[in-house]
């Protein structure tokens, strides 16, 4: 149930918000450059290499076929396929799938940059 004041009453005062700093922070990349890591995620420098289109075949407890694809950058064909399974494994990714299993096995790449 939301706050509410009572007619006339004075809003109470919120705590402050921690600042920028807190929350955030500029860390050294390779290369010299700089770039801003906020909290709970992790700092990368700039994605430099080629995306891929990385398309894994699932199977849903009731038979159905399906699939499930990931965006991820690599240079190579194989770092693509790495970078989908860890992908894959997330929680994220597992519910998305709704129970289904995938088959990494069977996934295929294309570049899409």
């Amino acid at each position: 149930m939301p706050f509410v004041a009572a007619p006339g009453a004075a809003k109470p005062e919120l705590p402050a918000r921690p600042g920028p700093s807190a929350r955030s922070a500029t860390v050294g990349a390779p290369g010299g450059s700089a770039v801003r890591a906020v909290a709970g995620f992790a700092a990368f420098p700039p994605v430099e290499a080629p995306l891929w289109l990385v398309s894994a075949p699932t199977v849903a407890p009731d038979g159905r076929a399906g699939e499930q694809s990931f965006v991820v950058p690599a240079v190579t064909l194989g770092e693509a396929l790495v970078a989908a399974g860890r992908r894959a494994a997330t929680r994220a990714a597992a519910g998305r799938r709704r129970g289904a299993r995938i088959d990494l096995d069977r996934a295929t790449a294309v570049r899409h940059r």
